[in-house]
């Protein structure tokens, strides 16, 4: 039976089943398409793909939602130059602390003197080689290390497009280098395209560069953004800071990260008092800095400094910092997606943690959607911004600032929130019902249909 459904080509680096945040939203995105009418089929790299013919786990009316799977290989010249280099994935030699994200304390030295740390002639010269070696790395991974990738991956966009029947290409990213080739695909051919950015590219910045790469990582963003039908970014602040920037944007719509109704609907798991707050999720170079502070607050307090579990890789350089601080942290291998979903409902308080740095602002941790509908108290550590007024808006704990978080505050909270209500106040279950999946797929299947029109049928 031939399938007459008109055709979106969904365009992912990392693609379902694979437990990666940007797989999973690859996976509701098809899932989006799939629901309003449109046949979805994905284009991903190797290692990353699925088998068509129901391997996904997703499945609407006893159909797949994905189609079809292209899966495109191509070299990574930055990763073949920075290992014969022996440096580390940011380029820089590895345990230097200098790479990671950009947040303040990030790879900085918590437990040698200031006054130990000059260094010799040496040591600087070789401090300013390698800030050359990182500047032309720089360049090679811009806009990200997977550059290459956009050249077979437009090939291949072309030959199908000219094939027919595709009305729609939705691309997810980072990285952004997919729609640098999508965007060479579309030249001289009509076929709508909706950019979709799970994490900023150059607007808002957060992420340290040379101005020569920030300059070039702009006016790449500008001329994807002049060519897209519509945008979606994941967060209110990201849309504003977008449309501040560049004069020439389309459409920008904002649609966030969400829970699973379904991962909610077993019984309520025993609350799990081992840790008095967990984290769950990775912990990235200089995440744990809010939380080491607030530890020291409270001991200059004279407060008992809770116990905290981490589940999720942990950068080795936080865990030093939580060593050498003294504090009592658990640090627990990653888990799959319903035993994380276990481990948040068991919490007596959930641990929402951003860098300081007010480029964090416009971020919202994609854990904190399941978090919401959790129904824990949370503790959020996290700059001003999007965060934090969520958390603030649903009711769901206590928010302080990451740079200086007030120890009193924290004490009471951390001592009266476990003994509250499992579920959740009223207005809290009213905001986490705004980003359950089921409401974010209709808004991003409207969107579709406002762009590339509705599927018939």
């Amino acid at each position: 039976m031939n399938d007459r459904r008109p055709t979106a080509l969904l365009v992912s680096y990392h693609a379902p089943p694979a437990p990666r945040p940007g797989a999973r939203r690859a996976a509701q995105i098809a899932r989006a398409l799939a629901e309003a009418g449109w046949r979805v089929e994905l284009v991903c790299a190797p290692g990353e793909s699925i088998e068509a013919g129901g391997d996904t786990g997703l499945s609407v009316g006893g159909t797949d939602v994905i189609a079809s799977c292209t899966r495109i290989a191509a070299p990574n010249p930055y990763a073949f130059v920075r290992r014969r280099l022996g440096l580390d994935r940011d380029g820089a030699p590895p345990g230097d602390g200098a790479g990671g994200r950009a947040g303040a304390g990030a790879g900085r030295d918590h437990t040698t003197p200031r006054s130990h740390r000059a260094r010799s002639p040496m040591a600087a010269l070789r401090g300013l080689a390698g800030g050359a070696v990182r500047a032309a790395l720089d360049l090679l991974r811009t806009p990200d290390e997977f550059v290459a990738w956009s050249v077979p991956l437009a090939r291949t966009l072309r030959r199908r497009i000219d094939r027919g029947g595709v009305a729609l290409v939705v691309t997810t990213s980072p990285p952004h280098s997919c729609t640098l080739g999508v965007r060479r695909a579309l030249r001289r051919r009509r076929v709508a395209w909706i950019a979709d950015f799970r994490d900023p590219w150059s607007v808002p910045r957060r992420h340290r560069r040379s101005p020569l790469v920030d300059a070039v990582q702009r006016r790449l963003e500008a001329r994807v953004l002049a060519s897209v039908d519509a945008l979606v970014a994941n967060t209110p602040g990201n849309a504003r800071a977008l449309r501040g920037v560049f004069a020439r944007a389309p459409r920008i719509e904002v649609v966030p990260n969400g829970w699973n109704p379904e991962d909610f609907a077993g019984p309520q798991p025993e609350r799990d008092d081992a840790a008095d707050v967990t984290y769950v999720g990775e912990v990235y170079p200089g995440m744990l800095e809010p939380w080491v502070a607030l530890a020291e607050a409270l001991a200059e307090q004279g407060e008992r400094v809770p116990r905290l579990r981490v589940v999720g890789p942990a950068d080795p350089r936080e865990r030093r910092r939580v060593a050498a601080a003294g504090l009592d942290v658990r640090f627990d291998a990653p888990v799959d997606h319903t035993t994380s979903i276990r481990v948040m409902r068991a919490a007596r308080v959930l641990l929402l943690l951003l860098p300081p740095d007010g480029a964090w602002a416009t971020c919202v941790p994609s854990k904190l959607y399941p978090y919401l509908a959790a129904g824990r108290p949370i503790l959020a550590l996290v700059p001003p911004g999007d965060a934090a007024a969520l958390v603030e808006r649903a009711g769901a704990g206590l928010v302080l600032h990451a740079a200086a978080p007030d120890a009193r505050r924290a004490a009471r909270f951390l001592e009266d929130a476990p003994g509250r209500g499992v579920g959740g106040q009223a207005r809290r279950a009213e905001v986490a019902a705004e980003y359950a999946w089921p409401v974010l797929r209709r808004r991003l299947a409207d969107l579709a249909a406002a762009v590339a029109g509705r599927p018939a049928g």
